[in-house]
């Protein structure tokens, strides 16, 4: 049910970009990786399709995953997104609530991650009906 889906992951560990690519192309996903927002941004002006959403970890050299999911929903406002994070703080979980970003925990569980994109793509079918 996830083949076809399109996903931008940012994280500044590549082993990190290169086991997401690895479990998400596995489930027939299209992956594009970024280490930093910047790569981010020129990444989804580069991208022909429509992407189905984002994968992003907390904790970035520069800034945070909250931060940079703003920036590029400012470009595609209607991307989903799943912070990535050991951080168990309510601040970290409130700023994720408060700005519509799921959250999930370090050691991410692959069939947590499955059953949330699995999630976006209903949506997406439901908003297109």
């Amino acid at each position: 049910q996830l083949h076809g889906m399109s996903v931008l992951c940012i994280d500044n560990d590549v082993q990190i970009l290169n086991g997401m690519e690895t479990l998400l192309s596995g489930w027939g996903c299209t992956i594009y990786k970024a280490r930093d927002l910047k790569t981010a941004l020129t990444t989804l002006t580069e991208v022909k399709e429509r992407l189905h959403g984002l994968l992003v970890d907390y904790h970035l050299d520069e800034g945070n995953g909250i931060e940079a999911v703003r920036v590029l929903r400012r470009r595609c406002s209607d991307l989903p997104a799943i912070l990535i994070t050991a951080d168990h703080s309510p601040r970290v979980r409130e700023e994720a609530r408060a700005n519509a970003v799921q959250v999930l925990y370090k050691p991410v569980k692959p069939a947590a991650l499955r059953a949330l994109l699995a999630q976006w793509r209903v949506q997406r079918m439901a908003a297109a009906e």
